[in-house]
């Protein structure tokens, strides 16, 4: 993965915004949000990671989303980053849980921001909601994938909020590496002045067969909503790929 550092946009990304309807940074509240409690018995100690600014919001029509960051305190890489929700939305109500991945590339030491999207029912403010990130390298035995192609770099990184409350991050991704790549994916974590994470971007660029060694290709990534309706002074930037073969590159 290749990361942006936590830079403050530039002057023409927030012009974009103040050049958008007066309503621009001022949206009303999600219908709810709530700090879920990050309880690492959810995982085992050997592969237990942590949870940074976990946050749980309901968007418009009743969906609800955990966006955070996930943070690797180890200095050996991991793959295949889980993170485990548990929900019991009463005392009397049974538990309920979920798992995904927030990542399945190669993780550093260090942190990703990241945005899930809940299969989980009847959630609502004053539920118990406990979350873990954990990684699962034991798959890599059972379930091999492909290297994830980190040679990837961001490029023009540019904000707008619109007059939903959502952000639209635009930019270019660049291949700075030795390989064609393709199944590229930009994750864009959004924080106010304070470091606070108010939003999660994400786009997947599937427009292309591949992306050239050397070229580069635009992407939109958009939230469904900016927290508090902040307008956004930071980014932190995580793009992946995956290398092609010479065969499906199409050398010879």
């Amino acid at each position: 993965m290749v990361r942006l550092k936590l830079v403050a946009a530039t002057s023409a990304a927030l012009s974009l915004c103040a050049a958008a309807a007066s309503g621009c940074g001022t949206s009303a509240s999600p219908n709810a949000r709530f700090l879920p409690s990050e309880d690492t018995s959810l995982c085992h100690p050997s592969t237990a990671l942590r949870l940074s600014q976990a946050q749980l919001y309901s968007d418009e029509i009743g969906r609800w989303s955990l966006i955070g960051e996930v943070i690797n305190p180890h200095a050996r890489p991991v793959q295949f980053v889980i993170v485990h929700i548990a929900v019991r939305t009463s005392p009397e109500a049974p538990l309920q849980t979920e798992q995904q991945y927030a990542a399945t590339g190669v993780m550093a030491n260090g942190r990703i921001p990241f945005r899930l999207l809940l299969r989980l029912v009847g959630i609502r403010s004053g539920a118990q909601v406990s979350v873990a990130a954990c990684s699962d390298d034991e798959r890599l035995s059972q379930v091999p994938l492909p290297d994830r192609y980190r040679a990837l770099a961001l490029e023009e990184v540019k904000i707008q909020i619109t007059n939903a409350g959502s952000a639209r991050v635009t930019g270019r991704v660049r291949n700075v590496g030795s390989s064609d790549a393709n199944k590229i994916r930009v994750v864009i974590g959004l924080y106010d002045a304070t470091r606070q994470l108010v939003g999660v971007a994400e786009a997947s660029v599937t427009d292309l067969a591949s992306l050239t060694v050397g070229s580069a290709v635009s992407f939109t990534a958009t939230t469904n909503r900016v927290l508090g309706g902040i307008s956004p002074e930071y980014l932190l930037g995580v793009v992946e790929g995956a290398a092609l073969s010479s065969a499906e590159a199409g050398s010879p």
